[in-house]
């Protein structure tokens, strides 16, 4: 639709007025804006073994390309057969979690001390090949066996303890972060690893959060590394 005064002699009166109708409304707070998505607090970095360029696929599922590089090789990548240092290709990516009703209710334990449920620390990081969408029921309130749909539990992606690492504290801030990662390597083959989850024991457990990442195939000698930052 074409709004115009051609001709008009109210011309510049009509333009002031309806400037003075815009300046009111975003001066009373009424100026409507998308909602802004949250910021990425996951991160994951995976290094695709041997790969010299970028893979096409990858890029179109929402991984963005770093380059080629060597590195030092992992422990297990070590075990698998290759040497000190491999070289690969690197992409990066970055989501929001979301945490369950099982996990805000592990949080209220963990800060009142109130209940087993709480006993454990959630440090346990799992990863799955299953298309899901994270929902706060996926861990139920006050549930201690809760499920990843379609958790891996072999070839190097089963679930694995996490390296808890402080970033700040709040003598100079308001909040406090904490990051939990961990590095996986596969010594299988694997296709569209896409989704993950913070638990508080090595099986079963309450599944405190839940986030889906763009899909990666992995092969043999590839590596996953996962990092949560939590904002307490």
């Amino acid at each position: 639709m074409k709004i115009g005064f051609s001709g008009s002699p109210f011309l510049p009166t009509k333009i002031i007025a309806i400037y003075a109708v815009a300046m009111t409304a975003i001066a009373g707070g009424i100026l409507l804006l998308p909602a802004q998505p949250p910021a990425p607090n996951v991160a994951y970095n995976l290094f695709k073994v041997g790969q010299t360029t970028a893979d096409r696929t990858l890029i179109a599922n929402g991984w963005k390309p770093v380059g080629y590089a060597c590195q030092t090789a992992t422990p297990e990548q070590v075990a698998l057969g290759y040497g000190s240092t491999v070289c690969g290709f690197s992409y990066r990516t970055a989501s929001h979690n979301l945490i369950t009703a099982g996990g805000i209710d592990w949080l209220m334990c963990s800060m009142s001390r109130s209940k087993t449920l709480c006993s454990t620390l959630a440090n346990q990081i799992a990863l799955t090949q299953t298309a899901i969408t994270p929902a706060v029921l996926d861990c139920a309130s006050g549930s201690s066996a809760c499920t990843l749909s379609g958790e891996i539990t072999t070839n190097g992606l089963q679930r694995a303890t996490g390296t808890f690492t402080p970033t700040n504290d709040t003598l100079n801030a308001a909040t406090s972060t904490y990051t939990l990662a961990k590095t996986f390597t596969a010594s299988g083959t694997f296709t569209n690893v896409q989704a993950s989850g913070i638990f508080t024991k090595a099986s079963s457990g309450t599944m405190v959060f839940e986030n889906t990442f763009s899909a990666t195939n992995m092969i043999s000698g590839d590596t996953l590394a996962v990092t949560w930052t939590v904002t307490v």
